[in-house]
């Protein structure tokens, strides 16, 4: 039997969940910033359960003039030609990017001059990994194709 369990008495579930915590690296914060803070980047600057994950935002990223050197939901909004220095001053290790998928590809090669090592794209643009650079593509619209497509297709 494995470290968290006894035999015949099972397993302690406060320690087993603190060792699949500590396994997944859920013991570490980290920090991550936002850019495009339209609809969806707003409502990612509001999510809380990434700070309950460990995962703090710091940093939002955007070119409107009406939010930037504002703060939403407590997180400062920067003007984009802004992420390189605040990256590097607050440390940021996950970018998330929400802007047109006609921007994306500019943001991405602006952080990877940064060092930012993880990447979430919600941008419709697929972004390729790189062996220093994780990224992540989601793209909702297939989400909502297979959700279509589930509902849809005959039944056996």
């Amino acid at each position: 039997m494995g470290k968290f369990g006894k035999r015949g008495y099972g397993y302690n579930v406060k320690s087993l969940k603190k060792g699949i915590d500590a396994f997944l690296y859920k013991n570490r914060s980290i920090k991550s910033a936002i850019v495009g803070i339209g609809n969806l980047g707003s409502a990612l600057l509001g999510y809380k359960i990434f700070s309950k994950m460990g995962i703090h935002v710091v940093a939002g990223f955007d070119i409107n003039s009406s939010i930037i050197n504002k703060k939403i939901n407590d997180i400062p909004i920067y003007h984009i030609d802004d992420l390189i220095t605040v990256v590097q001053k607050e440390q940021i290790k996950i970018g998330v990017i929400t802007t047109p998928s006609s921007e994306a590809k500019k943001i991405y090669q602006l952080m990877l001059k940064t060092n930012i090592k993880g990447i979430v794209n919600f941008a419709p643009y697929h972004l390729t990994s790189r062996s220093d650079v994780f990224i992540k593509n989601i793209d909702l619209s297939l989400f909502f194709e297979i959700l279509r497509y589930e509902l849809y297709r005959p039944k056996k």
